[in-house]
């Protein structure tokens, strides 16, 4: 069975899946955030929403891909350095990450994850909140097929 992989960044993140060709979408999600402390803050709410929305479908086999590495050193090491405002929610998706052993986290750089980090614009400039399970607006559409052609030339 392939992993499902969600994309965290900032405030918006998608679900893909392995077992479905290059271009296929699953979900996306985008949350408008508001007082904000910093990046790393944004970047582990969207981390603890999209931790939800795999167990709320069910996933049992997933890996979660951020671009900020000083949130998924934390979640992924016993003892990590992140602003104490943080620690608290670090603390808690740990705890709940800790029920999924095919879970994973793992850093990827924002210029690798076009679809993520054009839904957290979205979020961000649009000031919207929104779900799509079936069919994105455009420009995440657009995006999802530009990481399709990206994958089927590297294929």
């Amino acid at each position: 069975m392939g992993h499902d992989h969600l994309q965290a960044f900032v405030s918006g993140f998608k679900v893909p899946n392995e077992n479905s060709p290059p271009g296929t979408h699953r979900g996306s999600k985008c949350i408008y955030l508001r007082s904000l402390s910093s990046a790393e803050h944004a970047e582990s709410i969207a981390l603890w929403e999209a931790t939800k929305w795999a167990k709320e479908r069910n996933m049992q086999q997933a890996v979660f891909e951020m671009d900020s590495k000083i949130v998924v050193d934390a979640v992924n090491n016993k003892s990590f350095n992140i602003d104490w405002r943080l620690r608290n929610l670090i603390l808690d998706i740990k705890v709940f990450f800790s029920r999924f052993k095919s879970w994973h986290y793992v850093h990827v750089h924002k210029e690798c994850n076009k679809v993520a980090d054009s839904l957290s614009k979205l979020a961000r400039i649009e000031c919207v909140s929104g779900v799509w399970l079936l069919k994105p607006p455009q420009e995440i559409s657009a995006k999802v097929q530009e990481e399709a052609n990206i994958v089927s030339t590297h294929s």
